[in-house]
């Protein structure tokens, strides 16, 4: 497995300890790099980081924008079962 960059390395550091920090660094490479080749894990370290704010409401909303962006992502099953993300409901056909 190939060395993870340094961003992901930083999140995960922070993750616990300072998990605002946390959100703040995934946030902000998710600006710079919304679809970069690291985007799944940072997308949902960016939800464990939301968690580990004991915020489950924001955390589960962010899951769900992770599932949106990443249907078969590596984190799937994961953040279904731990932040209880669902997907949006499809809209309604007109």
């Amino acid at each position: 497995m190939p060395a993870s960059p340094p961003i992901i390395t930083e999140i995960r550091h922070a993750l616990v300890a300072n998990p605002g920090e946390a959100e703040a660094l995934a946030r902000a490479d998710q600006e710079r790099f919304p679809d970069g080749p690291y985007a799944d894990e940072r997308d949902a370290l960016l939800v464990a980081a939301i968690f580990n704010q004991h915020d489950p409401l924001r955390a589960r909303l962010e899951g769900r924008n992770y599932l949106t962006h990443h249907p078969n992502g590596r984190y799937v099953d994961f953040l279904k079962k731990y932040a209880r993300a669902t997907l949006p409901p499809s809209p309604a056909p007109r």
